[in-house]
């Protein structure tokens, strides 16, 4: 994806639309982050001329005084947009005289020099001063992908493949064969995921869902790695509900699937204890449980205990699941053990009145996806393990699950509160 804009005054809109298609899954090509050494009219030509499949023309005020896109970028995007599987979305943030809402569909072809013709304004165009406008485009763009994918899909008889990183700086050269690549900005420091990150993913979970169902595949295969709060939130927006198969691929190429194979080692059982909590049960905490799953041998339950003593807000009940077996998950073991995992937390959330899941996750990153697909019917407050502080390892709250509501699966971003 390519996105057209005059720096002096497009550069926020630009930086805004382009974080939110990098984690909705699509790749963008940005002139300052793409472009590479050598003379910049040369390198631009050879962006807009190879492996293009969709653009994005921000329209400013100042675009105006831009002879590149006017002379350069607009003539090669409109010739390529005569092909059917090119996507032009106009992102317009020019308001119309007397309102500050309402956008001039007329503008562009204006400033563009293109007037009296209405090459622009007879093209779809998005209103930036709506905060619908920016997630318009990213559905638009991201159904124009799956559409583009969709015969290959079914003649190829594939999963419909996602790659997934929530940590190295994204690049336009990620592009790969996958039919898409979410990234998400990471933090500055520290272990955990970025505020900014997990709030863009809010955004574009329910329309990468949608689209992910609407390519009809007879799977989804997640490669990658991620946050623990990231996998179990891309989970939920897979449900089993709504997709009937997911495979996680690991670092190491073995797969991770949600559907029983017949080759399940039984190695691995898991185990529930209760914790005892040693507080008076108060009105308060009679909605809210605290579960940790741990799915490596010999959990460390020290944060997980610091969170039970430390929060604000008191506990009904409380518990730890963990695995039994082997020193190791084997992956064959997945199906079996994230719907037993899955159905640990559901049955401690009714035992206390379908309470709110308060849920600190140890283990693989392809488990945490495989178990988010059944927590559709929870509120789930997911946190991270963060060790920053020497000595004193603790879970932080990072983000509410909600995926059976409007706007889910993620409702509220906690992280940095």
């Amino acid at each position: 994806m390519f996105i057209s804009y005059r720096q002096s005054d497009g550069s926020p809109q630009a930086d805004s639309i382009e974080s939110l298609l990098r984690a909705a899954g699509l790749v963008v090509w940005r002139d300052r982050t793409d472009l590479r050494p050598g003379t910049t009219t040369d390198r631009l030509e050879q962006a807009l001329t190879t492996g293009l499949s969709a653009a994005v023309l921000v329209v400013t005020p100042e675009i105006v005084h831009s002879d590149i896109i006017r002379e350069r970028e607009l003539p090669r995007l409109l010739q390529l947009d005569e092909d059917p599987a090119f996507s032009l979305c106009i992102a317009n943030k020019i308001a119309r005289a007397g309102s500050n809402t309402q956008c001039d569909y007329e503008a562009p072809d204006r400033l563009l020099r293109l007037a009296p013709s209405r090459t622009l304004a007879d093209k779809k165009q998005s209103n930036m001063l709506q905060p619908s406008g920016e997630s318009e485009i990213v559905r638009d763009l991201l159904m124009h992908r799956v559409e583009q994918r969709k015969s290959a899909i079914r003649s190829e008889n594939r999963a419909f493949t996602i790659r997934v990183q929530t940590r190295p700086a994204p690049f336009a050269m990620d592009a790969g064969e996958d039919d898409l690549h979410i990234r998400i900005r990471s933090a500055g420091d520290g272990r955990l995921p970025s505020r900014e990150g997990l709030t863009l993913l809010q955004t574009t979970l329910p329309l990468i869902s949608d689209a992910v169902y609407a390519a009809d595949a007879k799977a989804v295969r997640v490669s990658g790695g991620a946050h623990l709060s990231v996998a179990l939130a891309l989970g939920a927006a897979l449900p089993e509900t709504k997709i009937g198969n997911v495979e996680v691929v690991d670092a190491h190429g073995a797969l991770w699937t949600s559907t029983e194979a017949g080759d399940d080692p039984l190695t691995s059982e898991l185990h529930t204890q209760p914790v005892d909590l040693e507080q008076a049960d108060t009105c308060d905490s009679h909605d809210r449980i605290a579960i940790f799953i741990s799915l490596t041998a010999a959990p460390d339950r020290t944060a997980f205990e610091q969170l039970l003593h430390e929060s604000s807000d008191r506990f009904a009940a409380a518990a730890v699941v963990s695995v039994v077996g082997e020193d190791r998950l084997d992956p064959r073991e997945a199906a079996r053990l994230s719907a037993a995992a899955a159905q640990q937390i559901k049955a401690l959330a009714a035992r206390s009145g379908r309470a709110e899941v308060h849920l600190a996750f140890h283990g693989p990153y392809t488990m945490a996806l495989l178990v988010g697909r059944y927590l559709n019917t929870l509120r789930t407050v997911v946190y991270e393990w963060d060790g920053a502080t020497p000595g004193r390892p603790r879970y932080t709250p990072a983000l509410v699950l909600e995926p059976g509501v409007t706007g889910g699966p993620i409702t509220q971003v906690l992280l940095g509160q």
